[in-house]
């Protein structure tokens, strides 16, 4: 008789295969962070990996988002590099307080823009193209609530940040998609979010989640969201809803590890730039599978011998 699985039941993974692969693989920064994750690492190793992403100006580029290759700082690449920055608690480091001075200098008013015509001059997934740069500034939720949450966090632009509170609620009136749902759930993960505005993005979360977040093994095979994208730990305050089917998604994650060790993505950039997807599939491999590892971790899935 098959035992059933629950949150207690170790995935079934090769840890040591995927290390080998995000070593071998990997960039340094993502080699840095497997190694502050799971060997005890140093915090300052990872921030000097992360360093040589940014620009003179402050701001991030240079493919620290794999599926945008430019050079050039982009609103994209700087959250990337807030959010690891938040993970090592320096916030307070002269690489953060350059990050948030770019974005108070690429606030439009109402909010950010993630990428600009600027970014077309390098390979990039074709979600990531920019038309133009007219449309007119308003709040986005993917990425101005996540924007939103590294400020409070960091205590930053306290003058625009009513502004963009009001805009963020305001925005709650309409169903969230998918990467504005995660984006908002950052901002309500952040413990430096006031209160009040927890309490009106909650009600959002728990609605949005049942009818977002796939729950059956065929789901899961597509792209889209899955319990575990948003329920990082049993603490969660979509735990219970998705907690019947959690331990379940966890070890189809683990059951997706491939010979070699690795995960694949479930996205592609389809006919765009097929030689550099090709180059750069190594690296998001490495990303991809750090990301699993980090997702057993932290609901102690890891087989003792990782």
């Amino acid at each position: 008789m098959t035992t059933p699985l629950n949150l207690k039941t170790p995935v079934n993974v090769d840890f040591a295969a995927a290390r080998h692969l995000i070593m071998e693989q990997g960039t340094n920064l993502q080699r840095e962070m497997f190694s502050y994750r799971f060997e005890s690492g140093s915090r300052r190793n990872v921030i000097c990996a992360l360093s040589h992403y940014q620009n003179q100006d402050g701001g991030f580029g240079h493919g620290l988002e794999p599926d945008l290759r430019t050079r050039h700082s982009s609103v994209l690449a700087t959250t990337v590099a807030l959010q690891i920055l938040q993970e090592m608690n320096a916030l307070k480091t002269p690489l953060a307080l350059g990050a948030l001075s770019w974005l108070n200098s690429q606030f439009n008013g109402q909010g950010w823009s993630l990428v600009t015509s600027t970014h077309n001059d390098a390979p990039h997934a074709p979600w990531w193209s920019a038309a133009d740069d007219t449309a007119e500034p308003r709040f986005s939720p993917n990425a101005d609530a996540e924007i939103l949450a590294c400020l409070f966090a960091a205590n930053a632009m306290a003058t625009e940040r009513p502004q963009l509170v009001r805009a963020a609620v305001d925005s709650l009136q309409r169903p969230p998609e998918m990467h504005e749902l995660l984006c908002f759930l950052r901002l309500y993960n952040t413990k430096a979010t006031p209160v009040d505005l927890k309490q009106a993005i909650l009600p959002v979360l728990l609605t949005s989640s049942r009818q977002l977040v796939k729950t059956t093994v065929s789901g899961w095979e597509e792209y889209g969201l899955q319990p575990a994208d948003l329920v990082t730990d049993q603490c969660s305050p979509l735990f219970a809803l998705f907690q019947e089917v959690l331990a379940d998604n966890l070890h189809f994650r683990a059951s997706r590890q491939e010979a070699d060790g690795g995960w694949s993505p479930a996205w592609s950039w389809g006919t765009d730039y097929p030689h550099v997807w090709q180059q750069i599939l190594p690296e998001i491999r490495a990303a991809e599978t750090l990301r699993h590892l980090t997702c057993f971790q932290r609901f102690n899935l890891l087989p003792s011998a990782g």
